[in-house]
């Protein structure tokens, strides 16, 4: 299957990454093929559609995740809401037990970070906030947050 092959690994917008992966930070997040609880076939690009940003955990526990609005939380493995019954996440991410990738919302890579590093990804959130704030308040020439 050949995928777009477009990135942006310098990008503020994406985190460095931890160790060598198959797909990293500011790359196109490749689709792949899912199954949910029920049975039903899904694919990843299911998930991401949309304006949210995505956070994936891979055989992980849900709720060690952040919650924040704009983000969706799905957790992928044998006994989670998705399976990945072919392998084929797992290949195409390189994820292994108990970590997460952030996807942002026009599907690149932001951020993987393993289970003890999860609260990294509110600090990568609040600057991300903090630069789009900025950016607004310049453009409109208002403070915008006091």
């Amino acid at each position: 299957m050949q995928q777009l092959d477009l990135g942006y690994p310098e990008s503020w917008l994406s985190a460095p990454a931890d160790r060598s992966r198959p797909i990293g930070p500011g790359k196109r997040a490749p689709d792949a093929p899912l199954q949910g609880a029920g049975g039903q076939a899904r694919r990843l690009f299911e998930l991401l559609h949309g304006t949210h940003w995505t956070l994936l955990g891979y055989e992980s526990d849900r709720m060690a995740a952040p919650s924040r609005p704009g983000l969706r939380v799905h957790v992928i493995g044998p006994s989670a809401e998705l399976r990945d019954t072919d392998g084929q996440f797992a290949q195409a991410y390189g994820m292994e037990t108990g970590e997460w990738i952030l996807i942002r919302p026009d599907g690149y890579v932001a951020a993987f970070v393993g289970a003890a590093r999860i609260n990294m990804l509110v600090k990568h959130f609040d600057t991300i906030d903090d630069a789009l704030l900025a950016h607004a308040e310049t453009s409109v020439g208002t403070k915008i947050r006091t």
